[in-house]
């Protein structure tokens, strides 16, 4: 349950997001309801409004392949440097 994610979908589509999106107003507002959420998590301790931090894994999962990928090659080139 992703609550989250959904009262910032709700809160999109109530100011018909695709128009409203990059205005100045709409980023303002948008920045306010997220500022919102964080006090709310951060006052009274409402976890289920915190997005997980590994959640762009899950939205993202071929950009979090090739990291992985390039992280795990970093790690092999360093312990080659190592070793000579």
């Amino acid at each position: 349950m992703d609550l989250y994610r959904y009262s910032r979908s709700i809160v999109r589509c109530c100011f018909s997001y695709v128009l409203f999106k990059d205005t100045r107003l709409g980023l303002w507002c948008y920045s306010k309801f997220d500022a919102t959420l964080d006090f709310l998590v951060e006052r009274w301790g409402w976890t289920w409004l915190e997005q997980p931090e590994d959640a762009w894994r899950k939205r993202y999962p071929k950009i979090t392949k090739k990291i992985d990928s390039l992280e795990s090659e970093i790690q092999s080139i360093k312990r080659e440097m190592r070793k000579g």
